[in-house]
């Protein structure tokens, strides 16, 4: 079962240049039923990969456009 919840984030912060080679995605502290601590996710990019999200990200911006 899944349940959407809607996430505000500021992009200055949620993306980050980490360690001078990597682009770190820090995503919101995700809360979970019975557990005491929020989970927390960092997720870690190279070059290539952020280059290639990139355009992905244009790609489906140009289809919420029309």
């Amino acid at each position: 079962m899944s349940q959407e919840m809607p996430v505000h984030i500021d992009p200055r912060q949620t993306l980050t240049l980490h360690e001078h080679h990597t682009v770190r995605l820090h995503l919101p502290p995700l809360h979970m039923a019975g557990v005491k601590e929020p989970l927390r996710i960092h997720l870690d990019f190279d070059a290539e990969t952020v280059w290639l999200l990139i355009e992905r990200l244009q790609e489906l911006h140009r289809q919420m456009r029309h």
